[in-house]
């Protein structure tokens, strides 16, 4: 493989001091050459900017500096995608760090393939504890099941630049769900995932982020189906498991949501969802169901099964 071709590591930053020095040098740190590093300052207003003029003085070769008005991190990862001349992508936030060796242990895989996925580690906010250890070893066998029942975090997976252009990156529109919807539309793209064993993605456990409001991010994930829905249904990889979580989603949806019409659109398309296959529901939550989408069709359902 040409170990010659450039990776590209886009950073949107705001309001990111606090972690961001940690973060730049987990990519510096990297044992694979050439590089570069795209920060796009997203409107910061704390001393975010002038950190990262400081380490460009440092490491002027490798750093680039975006500076734009606040549009949020989706629109100053896309902004830092057209600015990117790298063969290979790396998205990072600002509060994340990599092992480093990351790119010199996923960057063989795409010689034939388009994303290559890691393990993650969740860890305290200072990194001193780790709360979580998340594997994807399973993702191969099928990565639409995989990217609809998880969520894989941008900083995991190294690209193919070209695919991601091709998708259009980030949606811009989007609340919440970002990294969810941006993975589905990868493999929906006919992205040839491949998976390397090893914990080289670390992110951190910030208290008050916008992934912790659950309410948001339900409501978002019934967009991200609702505008995807018929390539999910027509993708050849598309099974009862995949269906059993999407209906999950409009179950957790309205029962967080407050919005009335909001209520009635999940209803229906749980009820959708659920025809043919009701794997997901055990007994302590088919009394829930039931009201929800109506007894009648509760049974009707559970027959169709047997």
């Amino acid at each position: 493989m040409d170990l010659t071709k450039t990776i590209s590591t886009v950073i949107p930053c705001y309001n990111a001091e606090k972690y961001l020095v940690d973060c730049i040098k987990s990519v510096l740190a990297q044992d694979y050459e050439p590089k570069e590093i795209i920060c796009v300052n997203d409107g910061s207003t704390d001393g975010t900017l002038e950190l990262l003029r400081s380490l460009k003085i440092q490491h002027s070769s490798q750093i680039k500096i975006i500076d734009i008005t606040n549009a949020g991190a989706s629109h100053a990862r896309n902004v830092g995608l057209k600015n990117a001349s790298g063969q290979y992508l790396q998205f990072l936030d600002a509060d994340d760090v990599i092992a480093s060796n990351k790119f010199s242990t996923q960057i063989p895989l795409l010689e034939n393939s388009d994303m290559v996925v890691s393990d993650r580690i969740i860890k305290t906010e200072d990194l001193s504890h780790t709360t979580d250890e998340i594997t994807f070893a399973h993702i191969e066998t099928n990565p639409l099941e995989v990217a609809v029942r998880e969520v894989i975090i941008t900083g995991n997976p190294i690209y193919r630049t070209s695919l991601v252009k091709s998708i259009g990156g980030y949606r811009e529109d989007l609340a919440s769900a970002q990294d969810w919807d941006f993975h589905i539309r990868m493999i929906l793209a006919k992205a040839r995932v491949k998976y390397v064993s090893g914990y080289l993605f670390v992110s951190r456990r910030v208290p008050g982020s916008i992934s912790s409001n659950w309410k948001t991010v339900s409501e978002q994930c019934c967009r991200v189906v609702k505008s995807n829905k018929d390539a999910l249904l027509n993708h050849n990889s598309f099974n009862n498991s995949i269906r059993d979580q999407i209906a999950v989603i409009y179950y957790n949806s309205a029962i967080v949501t407050k919005d009335i019409t909001l209520v009635s659109e999940y209803r229906n398309e749980l009820q959708y969802w659920t025809q043919g296959s009701l794997t997901f529901i055990n007994s302590s939550i088919k009394r829930s169901i039931a009201k929800m989408i109506g007894l009648e069709t509760l049974i009707r359902i559970e027959r169709m099964r047997n």
